[in-house]
């Protein structure tokens, strides 16, 4: 739909959180490589509200599961866009990922090697991302699971319902809190339906909390610098639009070993 005139558009546009801060890093140590893994934005620590660690599978939606996703509208005839971001870090220059949160869960550990099934397989997937095709899964740390490196072997089935599938990955170091690892697919999968298995190849030194999550990457949001607020055009590659039930959540790519907080700003407009 085209917009009539500029009136419109403002009319259109709605500006959600105008000044909304999430910590989304803890200080690292001396030569510590966790600034390579994606933080979550939405946290299980009290940090902007309460939110249980999962446990069951569960899909998410944002009209029951707010407390899990960035407040945003949703439509009265058309489509919601993002169609800008203004956002800053303090001390650092960060990548953000908007995703959508899919289906979650938790009660994984790091301290066995058997196959772990508990609370899996991951539920079915919600309405908007039903077939799998663009979901991608991750493992979610909610408390920290030791710092032994291990391989994680993920079995799953894909966008086109082939089962046994598997997902091999690099666990290393000792990830904060609502860190994410994100896995990677079998050649030629372009998406996940469920996980139905984890294991590890060696104990991570302690049992922690984990699990995975599925979710669909929406869009990439690159800082101009760092402590500093920047404005980003984002009305180009942002997809087909914000899903009503979308459960959004921004995640943090560090390059730096210090304490981050994030502030940003997304504006939404229906067309």
């Amino acid at each position: 739909m085209a917009f009539a005139d500029w009136a419109a558009i403002q009319a259109a546009s709605r500006r959600i959180n105008p000044a909304y801060g999430e910590y989304v890093k803890e200080p690292a140590t001396t030569g510590d490589s966790r600034e390579v893994r994606w933080l979550s934005s939405i946290r299980t620590d009290g940090t902007n509200g309460t939110k249980s660690i999962p446990s069951t599978s569960t899909a998410l939606s944002y009209s029951t599961d707010p407390e899990w996703s960035i407040a945003h509208p949703t439509a009265a005839a058309g489509t919601v866009h993002v169609v800008g971001c203004a956002h800053g870090w303090d001390n650092s220059s960060y990548t953000g990922l908007l995703v959508d949160r899919l289906v979650q869960q938790g009660g994984l550990v790091g301290n066995i090697t058997t196959s772990q099934t508990t609370n899996l397989p991951t539920t079915a997937l919600p309405t908007r991302a039903t077939g799998g095709d663009g979901v991608w899964m991750a493992l979610q740390i909610y408390s920290t699971a030791g710092s032994t490196d291990t391989i994680v072997t993920t079995t799953y089935t894909n966008q086109a319902g082939t089962g046994s599938r598997t997902s091999t990955h690099y666990y290393y170091d000792t990830p904060i809190g609502n860190a994410l690892h994100i896995l990677q697919l079998q050649d030629g999968d372009t998406g996940v339906r469920s996980v139905e298995s984890v294991q590890l190849s060696a104990s991570t030194g302690s049992a922690g909390n984990w699990g995975i999550l599925l979710f669909k990457p929406l869009a990439f949001i690159q800082p101009r610098s760092k402590s500093a607020i920047s404005g980003v055009d984002t009305i180009i590659g942002w997809g087909d639009g914000i899903e009503d039930e979308a459960v959004l959540e921004l995640w943090q790519d560090g390059t730096e070993n210090v304490a981050q907080y994030a502030f940003y700003s997304l504006t939404f407009a229906e067309a």
